[in-house]
């Protein structure tokens, strides 16, 4: 008990830190202190897999399998290992991640919100002994060697930035940039709220959220707001006639507060924006939306298959062709890789049909569990797809099947 204690507190880790296996510029196994972990935890559940209430599971698999075939030149031997590798990907993401659903079987509620609370604090104080002291220099000599160049931002290369657009230096604490970090304390938190049974869970809920965004200053953070009231009246169902007046005064009041705090943190950010020069949105909102845009203009039912960046690039090239026939890629690679929008994803890989058809297998997935809510979910996720840009990654499957396990011990 206390080994599988142990790997799980490790699994996690290797979910904050998002490592990866390269050889040279390929990626060879991403998340990897995940991967091998999650691997145990596969083995030990296997009797598991073979569960009648895993058929849409399989389904959704052999969805993914058959995505490999979708989009343009089908059997072209480039186009087909990508794919291919995309699939690999994911089902290795999805059979870790549901291990991971079936070993938290075994914890009760109150033993779940309590880890995502500390874990919470943990990453808090973390990233504030890394903002205030020389920490910060000793985490680059720790992480920098175990990410390729270009991967891992160090403090040298981010602390103009940070000052010109934050006012002070963003705590990266064990990842590769700061954004990360507020993407996993993000999940943190949200885990939290999904299993606390505080009297006053929404006044720290949104406490917690201000002190986060305000030492990490990820704009991901904010994302939180409105799955706060998802869960608020769509989950929990919360009656306006209901609603006590002080709790509601200072739940309003805390609002408040992170409503002014976001905006004098981000002034720079918005300034950014307005002129087109925030990179972050563009690698979050505009350039997905371009993409999603003409993949769906040629490949509406289908999309380009998983993983497809080829048969992307080869769409994108022509449609400027079109425009400039002597037009010639100068950062393709940089267009494809800073899609970070998961949601916009299944648009470009499976199109419209094949998107209404994984979430058709997602819902009946979902109630298979146990879990009645299933809107939910899909909500949530489509809302943080904004936010993290990995489709097939383990650490989005992880979160989802964290998420399922978490409703079906509240019984939502």
């Amino acid at each position: 008990m206390i080994i599988r204690n142990l790997l799980l507190i490790i699994y996690t880790f290797g979910l904050l830190t998002e490592i990866r296996l390269f050889s040279g510029d390929q990626l060879l196994v991403p998340v990897v202190i995940s991967f091998f972990i999650g691997f145990f935890f596969v083995i030990t559940h296997l009797p598991k897999y073979f569960k009648s209430n895993l058929k849409y599971f399989y389904l959704i698999i052999l969805f993914f399998f058959l995505s490999v075939f979708f989009g343009p030149n089908k059997f072209d031997s480039l186009l087909l290992q990508e794919r291919f590798l995309g699939f690999v990907q994911m089902f290795t993401s999805l059979i870790i991640a549901v291990a991971i659903f079936f070993e938290l079987e075994k914890y009760d509620l109150k033993l779940l919100s309590n880890f995502f609370l500390a874990l919470f604090s943990i990453l808090i104080f973390g990233a504030i002994i890394e903002i205030l002291t020389p920490f910060k220099f000793i985490l680059d000599q720790i992480m920098q060697p175990l990410f390729p160049d270009g991967y891992y931002a160090g403090y040298d290369e981010k602390i103009m930035r940070d000052e010109s657009l934050y006012a002070f230096y963003r705590p990266k604490f064990f990842t590769s940039e700061a954004s990360h970090l507020g993407k996993f304390v993000s999940m943190c938190l949200l885990f939290w709220r999904l299993s606390t049974s505080s009297r006053n869970k929404n006044i720290i809920f949104l406490l917690l959220l201000i002190i986060a965004f305000l030492i990490i200053r990820s704009p991901l953070i904010l994302f939180l707001i409105p799955i706060h009231f998802l869960i608020v009246f769509t989950l929990e169902r919360v009656s306006i006639k209901k609603i006590n007046l002080i709790p509601a005064v200072a739940t309003f009041f805390l609002f408040l507060v992170l409503i002014v705090s976001s905006i004098q943190v981000l002034n720079e950010r918005i300034n950014l924006a307005n002129f087109g020069n925030d990179s972050s949105l563009d690698a979050r909102l505009i350039i997905p939306t371009f993409v999603t845009l003409e993949v769906l203009s040629e490949f509406p039912l289908f999309g380009v298959g998983i993983a497809g960046k080829e048969a992307i690039e080869n769409i994108v090239i022509e449609k400027f062709q079109e425009l400039d026939p002597n037009f010639k890629p100068r950062s393709m690679k940089e267009l494809l890789d800073k899609n970070h929008a998961a949601t916009l994803q299944y648009l470009i890989y499976f199109g419209l049909l094949g998107t209404f058809i994984i979430i058709f297998l997602t819902m009946n997935l979902i109630k298979s569990f146990g879990v009645q809510n299933w809107i939910f979910i899909i909500l949530v996720f489509a809302i943080l797809g904004f936010t993290h840009g990995k489709l097939t990654g383990l650490n989005t499957w992880t979160y989802f099947f964290v998420t399922c396990s978490l409703l079906l011990k509240n019984k939502f």
